[in-house]
């Protein structure tokens, strides 16, 4: 409940007029059935002639009730089965989009999908958006060719989100009225279709061999990289010279956008990189997702051209979390899937623990 004021101002001639118009209203008042409210005449006891007086009137009214969701919501019990695929290997750019189309179908009024911009092979650059905020948080995955397993492990997160929204769940309820979440899964698709044909399957870079990594215009002078046709570590020949970085980058930018966390996924390694110098706010992301996740937290390792120098240089508070453990070599086994969907699974409760503090 909440107490309402309402003033009635203009020119009196006496006090008697104050209270005759106090007296009707509080006569209106009574006519109500609901409860009678306290009633208080703002007003001095003798106005003086020609002079600006207020009446005010304390009611008690209702608190507006939340919009009703815009979609049915359900039991646990009532949930079918999750959509998304816990393994990597098989999980091409093709099967993401479609996996992106059967979530909006089955959860149906929670989540909008778009298309920000098209690779160099011509694929879409996907997104999904779930809440209705003004405060933005993006989850990116899938920059590095052989990383496709960060594809799957922002995907898992979006399903969990979806799935705890649709049963109702007061704290992912409250948070989504609040703020808007981004989920760019894939932003090297090429790449992924690249490495998983077996075509360089340990690349970093994109159909044009530059690893998007290190190709955005924060601190790109000063990295050294590799040259033109290694399959990591090439820069490129000019910052943003990319498709997929640019999109990206007028995705960030767009009007209206207020990005205040992001997350970048990887793999490999379980750790969380932060660059804890940038504020208390990166300070705190971070040590919210590494409770979650159970990784350490290590400092960020750029050297210049990174998404995170970017988006550090923009002021929003960003980490990269590294999924998936060493064991053959600089690509996740298929084996470590389901193990990472677990953990990705935890993020949206610490999303919620990082937007209430």
């Amino acid at each position: 409940m909440f107490s309402k004021r309402i003033t009635i101002k203009g020119k009196v001639r006496s006090s008697a007029l104050i209270c005759v118009v106090a007296l009707a209203l509080a006569s209106c008042a009574n006519q109500s059935p609901a409860p009678q409210p306290e009633i208080i005449v703002i007003a001095p006891v003798a106005a003086p002639v020609e002079e600006d007086v207020a009446v005010g009137i304390e009611v008690e009214a209702e608190e507006e009730e939340p919009p009703a969701p815009s979609f049915e919501v359900i039991s646990e019990d009532d949930l079918g089965p999750e959509l998304v695929d816990a393994y990597s290997y098989h999980y091409s750019p093709e099967v993401l989009e479609a996996n992106l189309y059967e979530l909006a179908k089955t959860y149906e009024g929670q989540i909008t999908l778009g298309v920000y911009g098209q690779s160099v092979q011509g694929r879409n650059l996907n997104f999904a958006k779930i809440g209705d905020g003004t405060k933005d948080i993006t989850i990116t995955g899938g920059i590095h060719a052989r990383e496709y397993l960060s594809s799957v492990a922002v995907m898992n997160v979006l399903e969990e989100l979806l799935r705890m929204q649709k049963t109702g769940d007061p704290d992912i309820t409250d948070m989504l009225t609040e703020y808007r979440i981004w989920f760019l899964p894939s932003l090297n698709p090429d790449g992924a279709a690249l490495s998983q044909a077996g075509e360089i399957r340990n690349r970093k870079a994109n159909a044009n061999g530059v690893d998007l990594n290190r190709n955005f215009a924060e601190g790109w002078d000063a990295y050294v990289g590799r040259p033109a046709g290694s399959s990591e570590f090439y820069k490129g020949p000019s910052p943003l010279s990319e498709p997929e970085t640019k999109s990206l980058v007028e995705f960030v930018e767009s009007e209206g956008r207020n990005i205040v966390y992001s997350i970048d996924m990887h793999t490999l390694g379980s750790v969380v990189y932060s660059a804890d110098k940038r504020g208390e706010e990166t300070r705190r992301l971070s040590s919210t997702m590494s409770q979650a996740t159970g990784f350490p937290i290590y400092a960020d390792p750029s050297e210049g051209g990174n998404y995170s120098d970017y988006l550090g240089a923009r002021g929003i508070p960003t980490i990269t979390i590294e999924f998936g453990r060493y064991t053959t070599g600089s690509i996740v086994d298929e084996s470590q899937g389901p193990a990472v969907k677990e953990i990705a699974k935890k993020i949206p409760d610490a999303l919620y623990l990082l937007t209430q503090q």
